[in-house]
């Protein structure tokens, strides 16, 4: 290594000093230089998400408390352009939420449906109040109800307790052991009670012995469930859950993970469509498609390429950091290239993509 830094440094003086006599001749060299500093600029070009231009349509997302047929109720709202969408769940229920989407009309009437097959006719006036009438699929056992915007209580979020779920199979040789958050310290007691069942419910979920029923999983095993607690700001946090599964006490077989990110002011779950611009999905998709491919070396299947896309009303396929946002896509991909999907990208490299009302427009710079 010296050497050659010695033979370099040689080469730059000499030629240097047969410059002034007009003997070295560095045409040829500057070309390559240049040619090599254009290559380079083109391919930051190419990598930088700052050239793409994105139009940001009227946005809105909003939560509203009132009554749904009656019962006290809670319903996030969100907007873009024409297109709505969000849920309502009720506050005996919390952990029950009915999703809906639909468009915004001509004449500001609202045509919604809801995961549940019902239709919601509504209006919003001056964003304060959400006024309509749900009706079964068939148009009948119409109900009306009213929503006022939520005055938000401040939430002090002191602590986070660890509780542990064991699970075992019948023959009790397959079993997981879960670790997962509970959160102290909500002022509105029915989002806390919301947020809680929705953290524990999603650490039940997905684990590798739910598979043994299926017959995927033939052999004993143990699993681990963990997570990261990263808290955004005053009222987002973002769980970083892992998947640690081991064989025979010893051998590792494969690490998975996940994400759920809560506004727990709102009891809101989001989604990509939350972070990112709707209209601005195709552009993402190919920028996190560009990294997982590259990871790979160039050896992805199409088939594979298009299992990795996202979609707007994804929730778990992402975590959030300080300055970074980390997208899981293992389990989309080939057991060779698990690792590939597991993509973590700089805020500033996506700020382009960012949903102006989401929770990531602070970090831009």
């Amino acid at each position: 290594m010296l050497k050659k830094y010695l033979k370099h440094t040689f080469f730059v003086i000499t030629c240097g000093a047969l410059l002034q006599l007009g003997a070295c001749n560095p045409t040829t060299n500057d070309k390559k230089d240049t040619k090599d500093t254009t290559k380079k600029e083109d391919k930051a070009k190419e990598n930088n998400t700052n050239d793409i231009k994105l139009e940001t349509l009227p946005n809105s997302d909003n939560s509203y408390l009132g009554e749904m047929g009656g019962q006290p109720a809670q319903i996030n709202l969100r907007k873009y352009s024409k297109n709505m969408s969000g849920s309502y769940w009720l506050l005996a229920t919390p952990e029950k939420e009915v999703k809906f989407e639909g468009t915004l009309q001509d004449n500001d009437e609202i045509i919604l449906t809801t995961s549940d097959k019902k239709n919601i006719t509504a209006k919003i006036k001056d964003e304060k109040m959400f006024l309509g009438t749900i009706k079964d699929e068939d148009g009948k056992n119409g109900k009306t109800f009213s929503f006022v915007l939520k005055n938000f209580q401040e939430v002090a979020i002191k602590e986070v307790q660890r509780k542990e779920i064991i699970k075992k199979s019948p023959d009790g040789l397959r079993f997981v052991e879960i670790d997962y958050p509970q959160m102290v310290g909500f002022t509105d007691i029915n989002v806390g009670k919301r947020v809680n069942k929705l953290l524990e419910d999603y650490f039940r979920s997905a684990t590798n012995l739910d598979q043994v029923d299926k017959n995927t999983l033939g052999f004993n095993f143990k699993e681990d469930v963990n997570y990261d607690v990263t808290f955004m700001g005053k009222d987002v946090v973002s769980i970083h859950k892992h998947h640690h599964l081991s064989k025979n006490k010893e051998t590792q077989l494969f690490d998975d993970s996940h994400g759920l990110n809560i506004n727990f002011k709102r009891g809101k779950v989001y989604e990509i469509q939350d972070l990112f611009k709707p209209n601005a999905l195709f552009e993402l998709n190919k920028f996190i498609l560009k990294k997982i491919t590259e990871m790979c070396g160039n050896e992805l299947g199409e088939a594979d390429k298009d299992k990795c896309a996202l979609k707007l009303d994804e929730s778990t396929s992402f975590s959030l950091s300080k300055d970074k946002i980390t997208f899981h896509l293992t389990e989309r991909l080939p057991h060779q290239y698990r690792g590939c999907g597991y993509v973590r990208i700089q805020y500033k490299d996506l700020a382009p993509f960012f949903h102006p009302s989401g929770p990531l427009a602070q970090f831009i710079k």
